[in-house]
C-alpha cells in the first residue's frame, strides 16, 4: 500500500486492513481494466461511479484515484453528484411551485444538472493551461458553499470519476408510480405528483447527463435493509468533524425514505447493465469484482 493511500486513510480514520486484503484481487484488476479503456479514447474517460447512501462511493473513489495515480500513472479528478445541489433557496421555491418534499436535497430534480453537463463537456476538452471552477455544497448547512471555497482544475486528466447515489439509474415504468412503497410517499406524496416530477427528471434531464458517461460502477449493498444501519453509520461519523451537528437516527431514517423508491428498484435492474459490479457483504466491505460484457 503507498504512502499516499496509507495517508489518505490515517486522515479519515479508516481502517486499512480491509483496503489491503482486497488490493490483489478488486482494486489492481479495476485498475488495469480502466487503463485499458483510457488508452482506447484521446479525452478523459468518464466513468460513473453508483452506490445508495453510506455504500462508501467518497472514500472507494478516493482511494482509486490515489491508486490510479500511483500505479497506473493515470490522473483523475474526482466529481461527486453531491456538489451539483441546488441552493437552499432554489429548493424551497421548487418546493413552492411542484411539491413540498423537493425541499429535502438528493432526489433527482434538486440538482443542477445543467451546470454538471456543462463542466463535464469543459473537462473533456479544456485546453492546457486553462482552468475551470467546481463547486461545493456543505451538508452541514443544507446549502452551496460560497464560491470562495470553490476549487479550481486545470487539464492533464484521464479519467473524470463522477460518483452518486442515483448515476445510471433509469425512470420506473409509470404504472410503478401509482402505489405508494412507504410511509413518507403514503402521507406525503398521496397524489404521486413528487414520484412522478422524479420519475420524470430522470426520463429528461438526468438521462441526458447519464449519456455521457463511457462506463458504469455499481457499489452494490446487499439489499436496501442495510442502507438505512449504514447511512446512519456515516452521519455518526460526519458529526465528529462537525462537532455534533447533524441528523438523529431518527432524522436519518426519515431521510432515507425519500430515496427508498429509486434504491429498490436500482438494486434490481442496474446490476445487470453496469459495466463493473462490486457487490458489498453486510460487513459493508468490496467482495468481489464482476466486468460486465
Amino acid at each position: 500500500m503507498s504512502t499516499a493511500l496509507c495517508a489518505y486513510l490515517h486522515s479519515q480514520q479508516i481502517d486499512p486492513a480491509p483496503i489491503l486484503q482486497r488490493l490483489e484481487q478488486i482494486d489492481r484488476p479495476l485498475g488495469v481494466w480502466l487503463q485499458k479503456q483510457c488508452q482506447q479514447h484521446s479525452r478523459p474517460w468518464v466513468v460513473g461511479i453508483n452506490g445508495a447512501q453510506g455504500t462508501g462511493k467518497s472514500t472507494f473513489a478516493a482511494t482509486l484515484q490515489i491508486l490510479l495515480r500511483e500505479e497506473f500513472q493515470l490522473q483523475s479528478l474526482v466529481l461527486s453528484l453531491d456538489d451539483y445541489y441546488l441552493s437552499k433557496e432554489q429548493r424551497l421555491q421548487r418546493a413552492a411551485a411542484i411539491h413540498p418534499l423537493l425541499a429535502t436535497r438528493g432526489v433527482p430534480g434538486t440538482h443542477d444538472i445543467e451546470q454538471l453537463n456543462v463542466q463535464l463537456s469543459q473537462l473533456s476538452s479544456i485546453k492546457p493551461g486553462g482552468t475551470i471552477r467546481l463547486p461545493r455544497f456543505d451538508k452541514a448547512t443544507d446549502d452551496r458553499s460560497s464560491s470562495e471555497s470553490w476549487c479550481c482544475h486545470s487539464s492533464g486528466i484521464d479519467l473524470i470519476l463522477l460518483e452518486g447515489w442515483c448515476i445510471g439509474a433509469r425512470a420506473q415504468q409509470r404504472s410503478l408510480l401509482s402505489e405508494p412503497i412507504n410511509e413518507l410517499e403514503r402521507q406525503q406524496d398521496k397524489d404521486a405528483v413528487w414520484r412522478s416530477y422524479v420519475n420524470q427528471q430522470l426520463e429528461n434531464r438526468y438521462s441526458t447527463l447519464f449519456q455521457q458517461l463511457d462506463c458504469l460502477l455499481m457499489l452494490q449493498a446487499p439489499s436496501f435493509d442495510v442502507v438505512v444501519e449504514w447511512r446512519q453509520l456515516q452521519e455518526q461519523k460526519l458529526k465528529q468533524h462537525r462537532l455534533g451537528r447533524g441528523m438523529s437516527n431518527a432524522a436519518v431514517r426519515d431521510f432515507v425514505s425519500h430515496f427508498e423508491r429509486l434504491t429498490r428498484h436500482m438494486l434490481v435492474e442496474l446490476p445487470q447493465r453496469a459495466d463493473v459490479v462490486l457487490p458489498l457483504g453486510w460487513d459493508h466491505q468490496i467482495q468481489s469484482v464482476r466486468f460486465n460484457q
